[in-house]
């Protein structure tokens, strides 16, 4: 019982995690399933979504996050 409290109090969650572009994902996703094959019709909404993540990693960066 005692070891199960101290794993509790050692363990606590230390980080938020939240989806960033998921619309953009979903897109893409979306665009892999229905060109199955030819995912070069797909490189548009690839390109955005690649930039919509890397711009979300420089705002944590900045942030401290």
């Amino acid at each position: 019982m005692i070891l199960i409290l101290i794993l509790k109090s050692l363990s606590p969650r230390r980080f938020e995690v939240s989806p960033v572009c998921a619309d953009l994902q979903g897109q893409i996703l979306k665009c892999y399933q229905e060109h199955s094959g030819k995912t070069l019709l797909c490189s548009t909404i690839a390109s955005r979504y690649l930039q919509c993540v890397n711009q979300a990693k420089q705002n944590k960066l900045r942030t401290g996050g």
